[in-house]
């Protein structure tokens, strides 16, 4: 990872209600921010480009995925 990348990360799904109530607390967050190495990046484990990422985020990851999707799923 090269200094200028950050190192947080916003895992969404669109659809989800809980996502998109959070969203805009990312968004102050970030305008408030100078750094890119503290800017929290947007991922949509829901977009299809992302699918590769959301497999390995589920094997890797297991119970971190399996609340994630609950949260997904309760919020829809």
């Amino acid at each position: 990872m090269s200094k200028s990348q950050s190192n947080w990360y916003y895992f969404c799904a669109t659809g989800c209600g809980f996502c998109k109530k959070v969203e805009p607390l990312v968004e102050e967050l970030n305008k408030e921010n100078d750094n890119p190495e503290q800017e929290i990046l947007r991922l949509d484990l829901a977009d299809g480009d992302n699918e590769n990422l959301a497999k390995e985020l589920k094997e890797k990851y297991p119970k971190a995925y399996l609340i994630l999707n609950f949260l997904i799923l309760i919020h829809y």
